[in-house]
């Protein structure tokens, strides 16, 4: 046997001590008994291996268990526990990823000192966040975006979100935060790299170290839920490099429940005496509240002085109360009489709001009860559970949440004090590393205390064996030695009576109570009453509540009464009833009877018997005749419902086990039904919507008015939808492959399934639109029949996505019915095998999957997919994106900016397809495969992206109207357009070849005229060597071909790269470039300064540079080689006595002069004497 005594040292570690006397248990807090425990094997010397940490587990799982129901009761009291929205980077690309509230993560959101749980983010990604003290941490919610930020220059005005809250700090109002505001440069993200709530080394790093040039507010909502948070609203921001990512207003998930102050409070000499509690929600410590509240240091010490639990838990209301008002959250009474308005008004008792104020104390937010919404004079209190009042429903789950904290609280506080003299008896010895306990001498004590005081001694057991895990969570069990003083007081009926106003003596916190073989008579309560008899034939009678009855091996007698009951007969020959309420009732081996009367709510009558000869009967009471009761299927259940809307379900009975069927319905008329005399009547459908399961035997079940559902199971079965919108099903179990079935829809859209039988399909004219579902097997044969006056010229095949739709049409041709092949072509075993017409005339599988090739879209925005088969595509109307997969196909956008794609498969490099933009500015994409794009008049500006390979063919096809002097070609960029004009000249419309001048393979081979003139790719791309600017600073690149290329206006550069370039600056003071690369040794290049003070560059190629009157002052860098040739050509008007050459440092300057002898103008030949 030991004793635990304790210690604190200087620095606030607890020290214990262990003397081989007894054990001290104290249950303060689960921290406390980890530390207990963690000291207890050092102290002993026992190995880490040896230590059983289940002894652990015995002290904390029970308080945790009582805490956690508590979290339940708030929880059912509001769903709709508030949530906080910072403001979160996604920083990886992934989306912004969250984590659960329950992963323990606590942080103080409102800068109130509390830190409560929270959902959070993960270490990938970032709080956006203002470091408002400059102490290098992030200290609460305040420093985050979100509705906790005080706005910029707003200090009283709280943010109604985290973008709102970011708005606030633009100071330029463009929309965005960037180096253009007062405020980018203190803003910082946080990645919590270990998951722990707070801001370490490491983890804070400034926007402009991550790279992040800008965050846009501008946000759009999205409403997406992940791991029990919200994203609400989405903007991007954007990195150094242009790319941008996503900015989430992420309003995380709350437990208020679980919370932890940030600062200890120091424990009085006076508290220190006393017991101690865990506090958990808003409030602190029992000891830590004693220290702050007088009154409540009072009411302790005069619960320690109380020597019965009768006393003691008659204090507990004015402790919770006063332990209450130590929280540092305002109740909901304090925020009403701040705005003096009188709690009566709103018809909330006086009992109810000093509960309440307990339970937002420890629940640790008053608005996961309520929300207050001010006014200047006065204030609306609406529960979120709908009203203004304090509904019976709320009244209940607020007393149900009050109770649990009480006894949290009591059962701490008792089991430090007068409940401490019983447990101390409870002896532990340790053998082999093992805990061994010895309840001899509390089994003595307890009976003893009993004996003395029968209603506190027994309720003080009744606390125990709920509560102290050394009594619930070891080997002894507890409640078999509660049952048994229990017992024997069992004809005591003061005893009962008070016992019965704490303890509800059938439903022992949901503990099962097992009663004897003797037993034969046992009345429930009105609360959840669990009974279990064993043998003997016995009555049992729920009575009020949602009970769980359980007969054992007699023939018994089971009414549930009131609730929702489940009620097991066990062996024997038993009688069954629910009562009112939604019970469950099943019968088990034996004779059994099942009684249902009127008002007895739904029931479920799950009847499992396995043996054959048993006779299991329900029996309908009074007022309930035949035909008041209406048959139907759900899962294989049959489903009788009566008149007045309520059912009894017999589970399983239309499966394949006869073991669930009852052998028949009794009337109290005295007729009945056999289990056959069910089946018929079951299949007898009504002009409603029915739902109809068949059986493992071939069957002929034929719907009529109504959406039904009819379900053949398996064998050959005849279905036949009638009217209505119907669901037809056959031959889903693998043994079906071998039947043979008939589906009928009838009129109505019917949606009509076959699986492994071989399945008819008839449709007649006027059945609407049906929808087949085929999967075939090899062995099965599957067709459609249709009928009289549908001809084979009457019907055509469309693809629609990967089904085939067959269209029926009348004598006009218009549509009046179809019968769609879903996934036809996903897998070509989903189609019929052939569709017989009424003539004779058959299609066959093949016949069908070719003349279904064609796609048509609609008039809206469309997604075509070919597949590798060929197919014809047509977009219509709208921005379509269409892609043909693989395969010879013909590809047509209609009107709209449409996307047409082709070739991308390697397989696909001999295909030969067309695309026709059409109307509107198109995007064109050919691959491996050889292209032919047409393009009319009025086609719109088409861009062709074109991958092409040696062997492919492309070419473009120009169609009426466009002839070879109506078409220019020019480079833009990397690009070549060719661009339509009408007869004044004016663009109509341009064809660009995307990426031309990087890949002579990316342009097509030919482009055909209307009048048959062809041009080759070589002369394409010759005709759009020219490059002309604007009349603005143009900066304009050639290439390694040869290039003209004019500056027009402006302050051009242009560099002609390699080449035979002819570069003509135009007006302004221009840069032109020739002959950098080595390829260009060579190459006679032309460059022209045109008007304006131009510099030119020549390099390793041979240059002429030309020289006008009136061009300005140019220089000229030319790095000639040995083997070029560059000249100077001056134009007209410039003779050689008008030229002045001169020496200008190490350059010579050739002036131009007029007739007076004036400088108009110079030449400088930059390092000519370097």
């Amino acid at each position: 046997m030991y004793d635990l005594t304790y210690e604190t040292d200087e620095d606030g570690n607890r020290i214990v001590k262990v003397e081989k006397t007894q054990l001290e248990r104290y249950l303060q807090s689960v921290d406390y008994v980890n530390n207990i425990l963690s000291g207890l094997g050092d102290s002993l010397g026992l190995e880490a291996a040896t230590f059983d940490p289940d002894f652990r587990m015995l002290f904390s799982e029970n308080l945790e268990q009582c805490l956690a129901e508590i979290k339940t009761e708030f929880e059912e009291i509001n769903d709709n526990l508030r949530l906080r929205d910072p403001l979160i980077l996604d920083l990886n690309g992934d989306g912004v990823q969250t984590i659960h509230v329950d992963a323990g993560v606590l942080f103080d959101h409102d800068g109130s000192g509390l830190k409560q749980g929270t959902g959070w983010i993960s270490k990938e990604d970032g709080f956006l966040v203002l470091d408002l003290n400059n102490n290098g941490q992030i200290d609460n919610g305040l420093e985050l975006f979100g509705d906790n930020t005080r706005l910029a220059g707003q200090p009283d005005q709280i943010a109604e979100h985290g973008f709102s809250a970011l708005k606030s700090y633009d100071t330029n109002g463009d929309g965005k935060i960037d180096a253009q505001d007062d405020v980018y440069f203190s803003l910082q993200i946080w990645q919590d790299l270990n998951q722990d709530g707070i801001s370490q080394e490491g983890e804070l790093k400034y926007l402009t170290e991550w790279g992040i040039d800008s965050i846009s507010y501008d946000y759009v909502r999205v409403s997406n839920s992940q791991s029990g948070n919200r994203i609400e609203y989405e903007s991007s921001f954007t990195w150094s490099d242009g790319q941008r990512g996503d900015v989430s207003a992420l309003f995380f998930a709350s437990n208020s429940f679980n919370s932890v102050f940030v600062e200890k409070f120091p424990i009085s000499e006076r508290a220190a005496k006393l017991p101690d509690a865990q506090g958990f929600g808003g409030v602190r410590s029992l000891r830590e509240a004693a220290s702050q509240n007088s009154r409540l240091a009072e009411l302790l010490e005069q619960f320690v002085s109380l020597d019965n639990r009768s006393d003691q838990r008659a204090l507990m209301d004015k402790i919770l109360f006063e332990y209450s008002e130590t929280s540092a959250l305002d109740s909901l009474f304090d925020e009403f009489s701040r705005i003096n308005v009188n709690p009566n008004t709103y018809k909330i008792a006086g009992n109810d709001w000093t509960k309440l104020a307990v339970i937002e104390a420890f629940g640790g937010d008053i608005e996961s009860i309520y929300e207050i919404k001010r006014s200047s004079s006065f204030a609306v209190l609406k529960p979120f559970i709908g009203n203004d009042d304090l509904s019976s429903r709320l009244r209940d789950s607020v007393y149900k949440a009050y109770d649990s904290i009480e006894d949290a609280i009591y059962i701490q506080i008792a089991l430090q004090t007068r409940l401490k003299s019983l447990t101390d008896t409870i002896v532990f010895s340790f053998s082999n590393g093992s805990l061994m306990f010895d309840y001899g001498e509390f089994e003595i004590a307890i009976g003893t205390h009993i004996t003395a005081d029968p209603v506190n001694g027994l309720l003080d057991l009744y606390d125990l064996v709920r509560f102290y895990p050394l009594l619930t969570k070891s080997d002894y069990e507890g409640y078999k030695l509660f049952f048994s003083e229990l017992a024997k007081f069992s004809g005591d009926q003061s005893v009962m009576e008070t016992l019965a106003k704490d303890i509800p003596l059938i439903n022992m916190r949901d503990e099962n109570i097992t009663f004897s073989r003797d037993v034969d008579l046992v009345v429930g309560t009105d609360g959840q009453d669990k009974v279990y008899t064993l043998a003997g034939d016995d009555f049992i009678a729920g009575m009020g509540g949602d009970d769980v009855l359980q007969g054992g091996l007699g023939d018994d007698y089971l009414d549930g009464g009131e609730g929702a009951d489940t009620i097991v007969g066990g062996e024997g020959d038993d009688i069954l009833r629910g009562g009112s309420g939604s019970d469950v009732l099943k019968g088990g081996n034996g004779n059994d009877t099942y009684i249902y009367e009127l008002g007895d709510g739904n029931t479920i009558i799950d009847n499992y018997d396995l043996s054959k000869t048993s006779q299991d009967i329900l029996k309908l009471g009074k007022g309930i005749l035949a035909s008041d009761i209406r048959l139907s299927t759900h899962n294989r259940n049959l489903v009788i419902t009566l008149n007045d809307g309520s059912a009894i379900t017999l589970k399983n009975f239309l499966g394949d086990s006869s073991s669930n069927k009852i052998s028949s319905i009794q009337f109290a008329d005295g007729s009945h039904w056999t289990a056959q005399n069910i089946k018929e009547r079951f299949f007898a459908s009504t002009e409603n919507n029915d739902s109809i399961t068949g059986t493992v035997e071939s069957d002929r079940i034929l719907g009529k008015g109504g959406n039904d559902y009819i379900e053949g199971v398996s064998g050959s079965d005849f279905l036949d939808g009638g009217d209505g919108n119907d669901t037809l099903i056959v031959g889903q179990t693998a043994s079906s492959k071998y039947e043979q079935n008939t589906l009928v829809g009838g009129k109505g859209d019917d949606i009509i399934k076959g699986y492994w039988s071989s399945d008819t399909y008839i449709y007649n004219l006027g059945d609407g639109h049906d929808v087949i579902y085929e999967f075939g097997s090899n062995e099965s044969s599957d067709q459609i029949i249709l009928g009289k006056g549908i001809s084979k010229d009457q019907v055509i095949a469309v693809r629609v996505g990967d089904d085939i739709t067959l269209k029926i049409l009348d004598i006009t041709g218009s549509i009046v019915g179809s019968i769609t092949l879903a996934g036809a072509f996903i897998d070509k075993s989903d189609i019929v095998d052939n569709v017989v017409f009424s003539d004779g005339a058959v299609l066959t599988a093949e016949e069908i999957f070719k003349s279904a090739q064609i796609q048509m879209g609609t008039e809206g925005k469309d997604i075509l997919l070919g597949s590798v088969q060929s197919e014809l595509l047509y977009g219509l109307a709208g921005d379509d994106q269409i892609d043909g997969v693989a395969g010879n196909d013909y590809l047509d956008g209609g009107d709209g900016n449409d996307t047409l794609i082709v070739g991308q498969i390697a397989g696909n490099k001999y295909a030969k397809n067309t695309l026709v933009g059409g109307k509107g500015d198109d995007i064109l994409k050919g691959h491996l495969s050889s292209e032919t794009y047409i393009y009319n008049l009025g086609d719109g500006h088409d861009v062709i992206y074109e991958s092409g390979w040696s062997e492919s063919s492309d070419q473009i096809i120009l169609g009426e109207g466009i002839l070879k002097d109506q078409v220019k070609a020019v480079r833009v960029g990397d690009d070549i357009t060719l661009q339509i004009l009408d007869v004044d000249d004016k663009v109509v419309g341009s064809i660009t070849l995307a990426g031309a001048f990087i890949d002579k393979n990316d342009i097509v081979d030919t482009v055909e005229f209307s009048d048959g003139t062809l041009l080759t790719a070589q002369e394409i791309f010759d005709w759009a060597q020219n490059q002309i600017g604007t009349d603005s600073n143009d900066s304009i690149f050639g290439s390694n071909e040869s290039d003209k290329i004019y500056g027009l206006a402006g302050d051009d550069h242009i560099d002609g790269i390699a080449g035979n370039d002819y570069l003509d600056g135009g007006e302004g003071n221009d840069t032109l470039i020739v002959g950098q690369t080595s390829r260009s040794n060579y190459a006679n290049n032309t460059l022209v300064g045109g008007q304006g003070n131009d510099i030119l560059k020549g390099h390793v190629s041979s240059e002429t540079y030309v020289y006008n009157l009136g061009d300005g002052h140019d220089v000229i860098y030319e790095f000639g080689s040995t083997s070029t040739t560059d000249q100077l050509m001056l134009g007209e008007g410039i003779s050689k006595e008008q030229v002045k050459i001169l020496r200008v440092d190490d350059d010579i300057a050739l002036q131009i002069l007029d007739t007076a002898g004036s400088v108009v103008g110079s030449i400088t030949l930059a390092g000519a004497f370097s």
